[in-house]
């Protein structure tokens, strides 16, 4: 009998956790770079609901990469629309930590977190696009983009 009220018990007790894990999460997407390269007239465009996003955000970027990835960064441009301007920022995300480990998390595809970088009031639109010339990057999978709530 004291089995039967464990199961439903631990499986509340799970759910909340994992809800918990979301508190502030307005956006979290990611969008899919072709196998062939990433190309430098390539933009990824992410369009978070801006009604329901209200007050004091950040925004996190987020990158999978292959292993065998050859830079030790990725130079990127950021750009966020509407609202009451628009607004854009370069960043460099850095991929190793001495030129030659990657140190992303993961075995063959590792996974890179970027931020937190204030979101401007009103966003509508977020744009991405590489900065590395007119090469194609070949080995980046996914980019992504969570915007939370700042916290207090």
């Amino acid at each position: 009998m004291a089995r039967v009220r464990t199961i439903p018990t631990l499986i509340l007790t799970l759910t909340l956790a994992l809800s918990s894990c979301r508190e502030g999460l307005h956006y979290h997407r990611f969008c899919n770079l072709p196998q062939e390269g990433w190309s430098h007239r390539d933009t990824l465009c992410f369009a978070p609901d801006s009604d329901s996003i209200r007050g004091d955000n950040r925004f996190w970027i987020e990158v999978r990469i292959d292993c065998d990835f050859p830079y030790a960064a990725l130079p990127l441009t950021v750009e966020q629309r509407g609202g009451q301007c628009s607004q854009r920022k370069r960043l460099s995300i850095p991929l190793s930590s001495n030129g030659r480990r990657l140190n992303g998390k993961g075995l063959r595809l590792l996974q890179y977190r970027n931020g937190p970088f204030d979101l401007q009031p009103g966003t509508k639109e977020v744009r991405i696009w590489h900065n590395a010339g007119y090469v194609k990057l070949i080995g980046i999978r996914d980019l992504g983009l969570e915007i939370r709530q700042a916290r207090p």
